[in-house]
């Protein structure tokens, strides 16, 4: 068998090898939840989905989201929420509540004060909360899972997109939050106390509420996984930034069409105005 025969049967058992993985032995994708990869106003609120129904979030998940900050306010500023706060009448998600919210005409709900931009002000109900804070380029990370009131991530980058996500692996009551700035693993605090993943059922995310922040907002999304650092980087790459703006950006995407690299997912996109 000579040379050219040996490329040729090599090149047809890679083809029949690719066939047969991406149609009969490829892993599903993962529907996440998310609204547009284009960039919007950060000082519009939205929400996911729009139609104001809440959904099922595991205690394994991934919040991610691209920002971009022209400049920071002289208050705390809203970027993202996660939770279940629809209960009674000035007590969000019912007893225990601080975080007041009202539906629109659109059928999504909003925050109608600024308890949700209070660094120290808890509810019960919130799963997640990122704020910036006032007068300096700092997140405000916010938790019912967390035992401090707020954790800080100081020196974010303004004038230019960053990725944040946060992952939450909690199993019967006790696991870890991560929080990631692009791709880097910026924070990991551990969970102990029992009991602590909250209400799960009926979980709505929130954007840029409370006139939001001086920027623009992209890519938000939710992902029933607790995602490793390696995927956490391709998620990062994927939401155009990294390799995704550079010459391998092709490569990286002909890759993953052909196999489903792990951090694939399948996105079902919800453009929605909470205002």
């Amino acid at each position: 068998m000579d040379i050219l025969e040996i490329v040729s049967l090599s090149i047809v058992s890679l083809v029949i090898f690719i066939f047969i993985y991406r149609y009969y032995l490829k892993p599903q994708k993962k529907v996440i939840s998310s609204f547009n990869t284009g960039s919007k106003s950060a000082l519009t609120g939205y929400c996911v989905p729009d139609n104001g129904k809440g959904m099922y979030h595991s205690c394994a998940a991934t919040y991610s989201m691209d920002i971009k900050i022209d400049k920071y306010k002289n208050k705390n500023s809203h970027i993202f929420t996660v939770g279940n706060f629809d209960g009674a009448p000035g007590g969000a998600g019912g007893a225990g509540g601080a975080y007041s919210v009202k539906p629109s005409v659109y059928g999504c709900s909003y925050f109608d004060n600024e308890n949700i931009l209070d660094e120290t002000t808890r509810d019960n109900n919130n799963r997640l909360t990122i704020l910036l804070e006032k007068d300096i380029n700092n997140l405000l990370i916010k938790s019912n899972m967390l035992e401090e009131p707020f954790v800080r991530i100081k020196n974010i980058s303004l004038q230019e997109w960053l990725n944040i996500s946060v992952v939450f692996d909690i199993f019967n009551g006790s696991g870890t939050i991560e929080i990631y700035i692009n791709g880097n693993l910026r924070e990991t605090y551990i969970i102990k106390q029992k009991n602590m993943c909250p209400e799960t059922n009926n979980l709505k995310m929130y954007a840029t509420q409370q006139n939001g922040f001086n920027g623009y907002i992209r890519n938000v999304q939710y992902i029933p996984d607790a995602l490793e650092s390696k995927q956490i980087k391709r998620l990062f790459t994927n939401s155009g930034n990294g390799i995704r703006d550079t010459v391998f950006k092709s490569a990286s995407n002909a890759i993953n069409y052909l196999f489903e690299l792990p951090g694939k997912y399948l996105y079902n996109y919800d453009n929605g105005s909470c205002v």
